[in-house]
């Protein structure tokens, strides 16, 4: 026997999946400690801004910079090399009609980013053509919060536009039965006296409409230090009283004319007559009646302070108008891309399950076990890198505000920030899919 013979054979290369599970992930050992090394860095930082699902190069959605990193640096090489051998296997083992092997869960994370990607893209095309919307949407937003702040944080009374205009009407319609009678004996004409009917019931109604709204915003028309308010308060108030008082005197004027002459038909019978005085001002107050009854609907339904209703009716507008837009050019593509999604997931789940019938794809599910077991070790890491971040930038800073990803930050709101709360809780997951 030679010498040669007696020499020892080497040992095999180790595979891209050994090296990947070889990796200590050991609190103490060195690829650990480098990660948490990084949390002084970074809870110093003026501002953080997150990786967003789907990005290119990103290993996970709502990663730090420093997260990012880490990744890179200890763990993204030696993943996606164990990640590539596995899917070469799988593509070894053919499928119905000589297709090659895949591998269901780097499939489903390809074709979600895929999807993801898609509808980034939509999203940024929307949100480009309609900057201009979104900038004064959040404008709006900004001032509509800030005032709401400002009062208590309570929401502003707001009427519907429907409500609004039927406000007046509700009360020229009573006001027009009770004067249609006399209005029509005093014009002689049933055309004329409706005419009168509905000019008079519109006037007291719009009076009692205004008298409403200023009994309800007195503070804010009457303050001392506002001159321009007061002004604008008084003429509303004006307008109202002037309305009201010549809409009541052409109908008291026909209301004295009418009873007048039925009491003098009764006196020439010999029987006993009303006051017309009497009578007509007693009418009128079935007038006045509806008219306060209007008016106190009026201070029911509107805000005290008009400018910041007038701010939450913009707001509204604003945001029924950009949702408009957005129910018509974008969400119609985003369904469509969902639904292909949904599609495409299900077609390569149903091969998939083919597949796995054949009893050499067993290594294959085996090796993907074994390397979402280390995905867990990493996700650990991260998890625990991300609790100790937000504790050191709580010492510092406990309102810290995150910005989102750029798909999050596009979406019409007034902020694209997130707290720390709420960082704490966003999902962390390893992404399979080869890039």
């Amino acid at each position: 026997m030679s010498v040669d013979d007696l020499s020892i054979a080497p040992a095999p290369a180790a595979t891209p999946l050994r090296a990947y599970l070889d990796l200590d992930l050991a609190y103490d050992a060195k690829v650990a400690t480098d990660l948490s090394s990084r949390v002084e860095r970074e809870a110093k930082r003026g501002s953080l801004s997150l990786t967003g699902d789907g990005d290119a190069g990103a290993i996970s959605a709502h990663l730090t910079p420093e997260m990012q990193s880490w990744l890179g640096t200890h763990i993204g090489g030696k993943r996606q090399a164990a990640l590539t051998a596995i899917e070469a296997a799988a593509r070894q083992i053919r499928g119905d009609g000589n297709t090659e092997g895949i591998v269901a869960e780097i499939e489903e994370d390809r074709l979600k980013r895929e999807s993801t990607q898609r509808l980034s893209d939509e999203t940024h095309r929307f949100y480009d053509r309609h900057k201009d919307s979104v900038d004064q949407l959040n404008k709006l937003q900004g001032e509509y919060d800030a005032h709401r702040a400002d009062l208590g944080d309570r929401d502003a009374i707001v009427p519907s536009r429907w409500v609004e205009w039927g406000l007046p009407l509700l009360v020229a319609v009573p006001e027009g039965f009770m004067n249609y009678g006399s209005f029509v004996a005093l014009a002689g004409l049933g055309v004329a006296g409706l005419g009168l009917t509905i000019v008079a019931g519109i006037a007291i109604g719009v009076a009692s409409w205004l008298a409403g709204r200023f009994w309800k915003a007195w503070q804010y028309y009457m303050r001392a230090d506002d001159d321009d308010q007061q002004q604008r308060g008084l003429r509303m108030i004006g307008l109202a009283s002037v309305l009201l008082t010549v809409a009541l005197g052409f109908v008291g004027y026909a209301r004295f004319k009418t009873v007048a002459e039925r009491a003098m038909e009764l006196n020439i019978l010999g029987l006993p007559a009303p006051n017309p005085v009497i009578a007509t001002l007693l009418l009128l107050m079935g007038n006045l009646l509806v008219f306060f009854i209007g008016a106190a609907i009026t201070y029911i339904l509107h805000d005290e302070d008009p400018l910041f209703a007038e701010r939450a009716a913009k707001l509204a507008t604003c945001r029924s108008r950009f949702d408009s837009a957005k129910r018509r050019e974008f969400d119609r593509k985003v369904t469509d891309i969902t639904k292909g999604h949904h599609q495409k997931v299900e077609r390569m789940r149903l091969r998939a399950e083919k597949m796995r019938r054949k009893s050499e794809y067993d290594a294959v599910v085996e090796d993907m076990g074994r390397l979402s077991a280390k995905d867990h070790e990493v996700l650990g890491l991260l998890q625990s890198y991300r609790t100790h971040l937000i504790h050191a930038i709580e010492e510092r800073d406990p309102t810290f505000r995150i910005n989102a990803s750029t798909r999050e930050r596009q979406t019409g709101t007034a902020s694209g920030t997130i707290g720390l709360a709420e960082f704490a809780t966003l999902p962390l997951h390893l992404y399979r899919g080869v890039r």
